[in-house]
């Protein structure tokens, strides 16, 4: 008898713990964030409301979480450490979902308990009819380097002081390939306000700790590179608008076999480095000959791409520096050329006004700013001082 009475006693106990799903509608929200659809997962429990605590937290519950809340699909699912004044009771722990339930109430709910719970196991839903838009690197050379940065409906987070475990979740996201290089190195993540393992399928699936987020120097932070981040620069020409061309892949510059530089590839080249059009494409190491990998795989461009990054590619050929790609775009002779001419106008006009003289140098260059030998006087310059010579 005594042993069935403690059977009954104990089979109380573990109803009274075990969560069963007795909850409505009106039972599960998102707090903390500007939208009812982003936030800390709060459950109500006997008229009381607290955190749900777990150790493992993925897409898959968030999903479910935003489901029921009829905000989407799941795009985040990171642990949290709340900011003063935010800390709510933990309620639920342990849950686990498919993913496919209607409500979090058909999920595994693990156990309704106050105990404690480690702050780092809150856990956070980021719906898509929440804020969030994209995340992106900026300030790079291509979109796949830069400062990493997440794009919310009305603000910017600019994440500082990622480590190689958070780029490498960043670089993944944006189908950008291996990180090769981080903001930070080293320092473990004692002080970190954003902690990946560097296995998640979005940097918004990592923990965050708002407590340590102003403290954080950005001027600290190098740029994110990943590995499928592409530039160019124009090396040892008679300024920065002409010379050999070389191409940056990841961190490794090389160069170009002459071969695989069409016009159209020129013009893009040009283009990315704020140059204007192409001119003309030297071969033959006419810029001298460059150092390190010549580049195999070629960029077939349309022309009306804005940086090489965008470009097609495909197989190129195989030389050696002897045959390295150069390249003359129209930028910076135009940029020579109108300074000169001004000067001379100016000297030549006296009495007129600056802007006519500037109108008078726009007329005189032709549409590319061609120049005929590297004194860079434009072939126009004889219509421009007829010009100011009938004006005067």
């Amino acid at each position: 008898m005594r042993a069935a009475l403690r059977a009954v006693g104990l089979s109380a106990l573990l109803l009274s713990v075990m969560a069963v799903p007795t909850g409505g509608p009106s039972d599960l929200r998102l707090a903390y964030r500007h939208s009812p659809c982003d936030g800390v997962v709060l459950v109500q429990h006997k008229g009381e409301w607290g955190h749900v605590c777990n150790q493992e937290w993925t897409l898959k519950e968030a999903s479910v979480v935003c489901r029921q809340l009829g905000c989407g699909h799941a795009v985040g699912a990171p642990k949290y450490v709340p900011l003063p004044g935010e800390v709510v009771q933990p309620w639920l722990h342990n849950v686990s979902c498919r993913g496919d339930e209607s409500s979090l109430w058909g999920c595994s709910l693990g156990a309704w308990t106050q105990s404690q719970c480690p702050y780092e196991w809150v856990v956070v839903a980021l719906c898509s009819n929440g804020t969030f838009q994209a995340v992106r690197l900026v300030q790079g050379r291509s979109p796949c380097a830069g400062l990493p940065e997440i794009r919310n409906m009305n603000s910017v987070d600019r994440l500082c002081g990622l480590h190689k475990e958070e780029a490498t979740v960043f670089c993944q996201e944006l189908e950008c390939g291996p990180a090769l290089q981080a903001p930070r190195q080293g320092g473990g993540s004692a002080r970190k306000y954003m902690t990946c393992k560097g296995t998640e399928p979005t940097i918004r699936n990592c923990r965050l700790n708002n407590n340590l987020r102003s403290g954080c120097d950005f001027q600290q932070d190098a740029q994110v590179v990943c590995s499928g981040h592409t530039e160019v620069r124009l090396v040892g020409g008679e300024h920065p608008c002409s010379g050999r061309l070389e191409v940056r892949r990841g961190l490794t510059w090389g160069t170009v076999c002459d071969a695989d530089l069409d016009l159209a590839t020129a013009h893009v080249v040009c283009r990315e480095l704020q140059c204007g059009v192409a001119v003309s494409t030297p071969g033959d190491a006419h810029f001298g000959r460059g150092s390190g990998p010549v580049w195999t795989e070629a960029f077939h461009c349309e022309g009306h791409e804005s940086l090489l990054f965008h470009c097609p590619r495909g197989p190129g050929n195989q030389c050696g520096h002897g045959q390295d790609a150069g390249l003359r775009c129209s930028g910076e002779a135009r940029r020579v050329c109108m300074v000169l001419l001004k000067e001379m106008l100016l000297l030549w006009v006296e009495g007129r006004e600056e802007r006519e003289a500037r109108l008078l140098v726009t007329e005189g260059c032709d549409p590319y700013g061609r120049t005929t030998e590297p004194g860079l006087f434009c072939r126009d310059v004889s219509r421009v001082l007829r010009l100011s010579w009938v004006g005067s």
